[in-house]
């Protein structure tokens, strides 16, 4: 309060001046008029009615009237003067106000400061130790699981990058015999078919010209064998000669050939045994014929239509057995004498990466891939879930040495977590408290890491959910460097 009072005080006495100011300002303007009036009249000019009144006023007032320059002068000194006294209560005011402001804060005490300085509050002792603690019903709803550090026997392993193909023995390219026009489809992509089962029917032009010279072969054969054996009791009885006995012979033979050549087109055109005898000359000559699955499998392809034209060399299905299939590995150089015939194999898969399928290697190629320097290695891998899609792409893992294999201490690789660039895991201390602690790993093998440092035989580790306790320990950690 006593700062303002000083302030209004000073204010108060520096506006005097400014009043002095205006009050000559207005006076200087008046001189200024009747000077310029004075000088007009001497001169014999004409005087304006405004003039003459301000004329008037001066004399009435008894003021002094001066020359023009002389009052042009006077009012630019008091321009300066009124101008410096500003300045100087400007000055004034703020050397007051900087002057109170450094009184007030001196008189404040530390604690009642405006701007204090924040302590940051300092994590607690089980956060500096990486110890988490929950309750009871936390660790129940989280569905941590925990198992003690045991040593096991792991060997070697060799990872290879794999692909997922067809067994080559039990794929199948079906297509017809014959030129022909699609006059039904029976079976769809995807379709499990039987051997025998039938898969398409065909109209053929060339298959009606076969039956018909079948047709012909078998009445001809028919009527050579009934004129020879004629021939053969008129000779017997010595009615006929001889000559005629053996035309009609020659005639049966080259009757007897004709008719296999055009039941053995038949067979070649695919029709069967039953469905050859069952041909008679009588009934109407069929053009008709099916296309059959040559044994058990899926339809993985299918190019064909209804109203299609086809020909011998189109392909309309393709039909595999998926129970087995094959895994190409590539193998380089380096690791072919880490391999061998029958050796087994762990094959893994994106789709389904809690898998594990098993196999056997049963071909090593003779020659490298001039390209990737890499030998292609065939593993045979039953399918009987049908799981596995020929094409994928899979992960080969091979026990190389397994007879040299010693117990090593080792850990589930789910309780191995990152930390700040580190392999940690979490110790079970008892009454729901786990302690952080850094770990050095080596080889994973069947889903096991082997630990040089940081463990001891038989301690309690987090073997799932591990994942849940960093993100509590971290969430700890951001709070006591960011908290007041």
């Amino acid at each position: 309060m006593r700062i303002l009072r000083l302030i209004l005080a000073v204010s108060k006495a520096n506006l005097r001046p400014l009043k002095n100011f205006a009050h000559c300002h207005s006076f200087a303007l008046l001189r200024l008029v009747v000077s310029e009036a004075n000088l007009t009249a001497s001169e014999g000019a004409k005087r304006p009615k405004n003039l003459t009144r301000s004329v008037t006023l001066s004399e009435a007032k008894g003021l002094e009237i001066l020359p023009l320059h002389v009052v042009q002068g006077q009012n630019d000194m008091l321009r300066c003067r009124s101008f410096f006294r500003g300045l100087n209560l400007l000055v004034m005011v703020l050397i007051l106000s900087l002057a109170c402001m450094e009184v007030g804060a001196e008189a404040v005490p530390p604690k009642e400061r405006t701007i204090r300085k924040v302590e940051r509050k300092k994590p607690s002792t089980d956060q500096d130790k990486g110890v988490v603690k929950m309750t009871k019903a936390s660790y129940e709803l989280l569905g941590l699981q925990t198992i003690k550090v045991e040593k096991r026997s792991l060997g070697k392993q060799l990872k290879v990058t794999a692909e997922i193909q067809f067994n080559a023995n039990k794929v199948f390219h079906i297509g017809p015999r014959v030129p022909g026009r699609v006059a039904d489809v029976f079976a769809d992509l995807g379709d499990e078919v039987q051997k025998g089962q039938k898969l398409a029917l065909l109209d053929s032009i060339e298959l009606g010209q076969a039956i018909s010279e079948y047709l012909t072969s078998k009445t001809r054969l028919e009527v050579c064998q009934v004129n020879f054996e004629r021939e053969k009791r008129l000779w017997e009885k010595k009615v006929t000669s001889e000559k005629d006995m053996l035309e009609a012979k020659a005639r049966c033979a080259q009757a007897q050939a004709e008719f296999e050549a055009s039941e053995g087109k038949l067979h070649l055109l695919g029709l069967s045994e039953g469905e050859i005898t069952e041909l008679k000359p009588q009934t109407h000559t069929t053009a008709t014929f099916p296309i059959l699955s040559p044994f058990n499998g899926i339809v993985v392809e299918k190019h064909i239509a209804l109203g299609e034209m086809t020909e011998p060399a189109t392909r309309l299905f393709t039909i595999a057995d998926l129970s087995v299939l094959w895994i190409i590995l590539d193998i380089f150089e380096k690791d072919l004498s880490k391999i061998r015939p029958g050796q087994e194999v762990g094959v893994a898969v994106r789709a389904f990466p809690e898998v594990e399928f098993r196999g056997k290697i049963a071909y090593i190629s003779d020659v490298v891939e001039e390209k990737t320097r890499t030998v292609k290695v065939r593993v045979e891998i039953d399918n009987p879930e049908k799981k596995l899609k020929p094409g994928m792409f899979a992960t080969a893992k091979i026990s190389t040495t397994p007879q040299e294999a010693v117990e090593r201490l080792v850990v589930p690789h789910t309780a191995i977590e990152s930390h700040e660039g580190k392999q940690v895991v979490f110790v079970a201390l008892g009454n729901y408290a786990f302690e952080l602690r850094e770990v050095e790993v080596g080889e994973e093998l069947d889903g096991y890491v082997e630990v040089f440092k940081g463990l001891g035989e038989g301690e309690e580790i987090v073997s799932k959910g591990s994942f849940y306790l960093k993100s509590e320990l971290l969430k700890g950690t951001f709070v006591h460097e960011h908290g007041e």
